[in-house]
């Protein structure tokens, strides 16, 4: 939205290329909007699914190491989490907060 007030002839131009054929000139700019007006959105479900599916992981885990009916299943229930808090969840941390700077640069680049 600040493009499109502060650099609103370049906004133009990037939604509508020269050079565009004729049967698009209708299509095309409905899609670049709605594709500039997505892009937010879509960046917010992705990290927070992506972030999230680690706890769901966990969870799942730590039901079986409740529901376990002997020593050995709960030790390899207990295993499992360990080893999912420890190097699991701080490396899809690390992993999206570097995708999404990343992307976040890569918009904020691209609105320029």
């Amino acid at each position: 939205m600040v493009t499109l007030v502060t650099q609103f002839k370049d906004f133009v131009a990037h939604i509508l290329p020269y050079g565009t054929p004729t049967a698009l000139m209708f299509f095309l700019p409905l899609v670049e909007i709605f594709r500039n007006l997505i892009r937010p959105f879509t960046l917010m479900v992705r990290l927070s699914t992506n972030l999230s599916s680690g706890h769901i992981m966990i969870y799942m885990f730590s039901y079986f190491a409740i529901a376990a009916k002997s020593y050995i299943l709960l030790s390899i229930s207990i295993g499992g989490l360990i080893f999912l808090l420890f190097s699991l969840e701080v490396f899809v941390c690390l992993l999206q907060a570097y995708i999404f700077s990343s992307l976040l640069a890569l918009y904020y680049k691209e609105s320029l």
